[in-house]
């Protein structure tokens, strides 16, 4: 008897050692592959060179500040074609800004969905999801989440590209408008 009772808590122990719960290794390499993606959608984000992005959304607003200023000095009206051009000018610096904005909204969003990966794997690793959580549909939304940022910064970055074909088509045009500005302010100053 007491050989029989030895032999069932050994038996009862083998099973609670062998039975950690349900398996979660397809969910694993899930939430592996997710953490792939953010890593690259994140250096999507990095190659976005916001440094340059604010310079130049800061350009456009002083250069912006700076023709209204010598309008408004010269008392002239500009015909509908430069008005356009100049609207359209602020609108890329606008743009920028925006860009600039959201890249960092999405990079913070993108550490904080990396964090939450990486404690849904601690979680299905050792089986301590809290009772009630279906793991395998914790990932599904997860993943649905990474494909809704990485879709977002795929076109945030055509955003940015249009952007900055914008500004490279304005930017002479602005210029050359200013240096037009110029001559009419030191004809105006001189007599």
């Amino acid at each position: 008897m007491r050989t029989a009772h030895l032999l069932f808590l050994s038996l009862i122990g083998l099973l609670l050692v062998t039975c950690k719960g349900e398996d979660f290794t397809h969910e694993l390499s899930a939430i592996d592959s997710l953490k792939k993606v953010l890593s690259s959608t994140d250096s999507v984000i990095a190659s976005f060179n916001t440094a340059d992005i604010t310079r130049r959304s800061e350009d456009i607003a002083n250069n912006s500040k700076f023709i209204q200023y010598n309008m408004n000095k010269l008392a002239d009206t500009l015909d509908y074609s430069t008005a356009l051009l100049l609207t359209e000018y602020k609108e890329t610096g606008n743009k920028y800004r925006h860009v600039n904005e959201e890249a960092a909204r999405l990079s913070n969003a993108i550490d904080s969905m990396s964090r939450g990966l990486d404690n849904l794997k601690h979680d299905l690793e050792n089986h301590s999801l809290a009772e009630g959580i279906d793991g395998k549909a914790s990932v599904v939304h997860e993943s649905s989440q990474v494909s809704v940022i990485n879709s977002y910064v795929q076109e945030l970055k055509s955003t940015l590209d249009n952007t900055r074909k914008s500004y490279d088509t304005l930017l002479p045009k602005v210029n050359a408008f200013v240096l037009r500005m110029s001559s009419k302010l030191t004809t105006v100053q001189e007599p």
